[in-house]
C-alpha cells in the first residue's frame, strides 16, 4: 500500500510538472506580445522617463523569468519496459461500461503478440484514457458511436491508434495548443498526452481521416525473449 501511494504521488507530481509547463509556456507568449508593445512604446519621447512605464518593464521581464519552464529537460527516469498487452487490457476494462452506456462498439485489431514498449506503464494508460474518452465525448454529437483501437508494429515501434466516428477536427493546428479556444475543460489532455509520450522517446500525432477523428501513439519497442 505504502508503494502504490508513492506511486500516485510521484504521477501527481508529474503531472503537476507538465500543467505548469504548459501555464509557463502561455505566459512566456503573452510576455512577448507585452515586450513587442513596449519597444514600440519606448519610441515615443514621453515615455522615456515615466516611472510607471519603466516599472512595467520590470514586471514584463520578472514574468518572463518565472516563466522559464523546459520541459525537455525533465525527462521521466522510471520510463522503462512496459508490456503493451497488458496496459490495453487494463484500458480495456476500464472504458468498455462508458462505451456501452450510449450503445457504442469498440472494435480492437491488436494482431498476435504485441512487443514491449519504452514507457511509464500508468503514464501510457493515462494517455490512451484521455484519447479515448476525447472519442467518446466526440461521437455522442451525432453518427454511429464508434471506436477502432489498432496495433501496428514494425522497425522498432508499435503504433497504437485510435479512430472514431465523431464529426472531426475543424483545425488541427491548434489541437496540441495548451488552453485552445474552443477545447473541452482546459485544452491540456492532448498538450499533456505529447509531452509524456515524448518524454519516452515516443511521439503522438494527428492523422487526417475522410471522416471522424484518428490519434496515433508512437513508442519504441523491445524485442521479446525468444523471438
Amino acid at each position: 500500500m505504502r508503494e502504490r501511494e508513492h506511486e500516485t504521488f510521484r504521477h501527481l507530481t508529474n503531472s503537476n510538472r507538465l500543467l505548469a509547463g504548459a501555464v509557463a509556456h502561455e505566459i512566456r507568449n503573452l510576455c512577448l506580445a507585452v515586450r513587442v508593445v513596449t519597444s514600440n512604446l519606448r519610441r515615443h519621447p514621453e515615455m522615456a522617463g515615466d516611472a510607471d512605464f519603466g516599472a512595467l518593464n520590470t514586471l514584463v521581464e520578472s514574468l518572463m523569468r518565472i516563466a522559464a519552464f523546459d520541459l525537455a529537460h525533465d525527462k521521466d527516469p522510471i520510463a522503462s519496459r512496459v508490456d503493451l498487452t497488458a496496459v490495453l487490457e487494463e484500458l480495456h476494462v476500464v472504458i468498455e461500461q462508458d462505451w456501452a452506456e450510449i450503445g457504442g462498439v469498440i472494435h480492437w485489431e491488436i494482431g498476435g503478440v504485441l512487443p514491449y514498449v519504452h514507457a511509464d506503464e500508468h503514464a501510457l494508460l493515462r494517455v490512451f484514457l484521455n484519447l479515448s474518452q476525447n472519442s467518446l465525448k466526440a461521437v455522442q454529437k451525432g453518427g454511429e458511436p464508434r471506436l477502432e483501437i489498432r496495433v501496428a508494429t514494425g522497425d522498432g515501434r508499435a503504433t497504437i491508434s485510435f479512430e472514431d466516428t465523431g464529426p472531426g477536427v475543424d483545425d488541427p493546428s491548434t489541437l496540441f495548443q495548451p488552453f485552445r479556444e474552443g477545447a473541452d475543460g482546459s485544452g491540456l489532455g492532448l498538450y499533456v498526452s505529447r509531452a509524456m509520450l515524448r518524454g519516452f522517446g515516443g511521439e503522438l500525432a494527428y492523422v487526417p481521416t475522410a471522416r471522424g477523428c484518428r490519434f496515433d501513439v508512437m513508442l519504441p519497442t523491445y524485442q521479446r525473449e525468444g523471438s
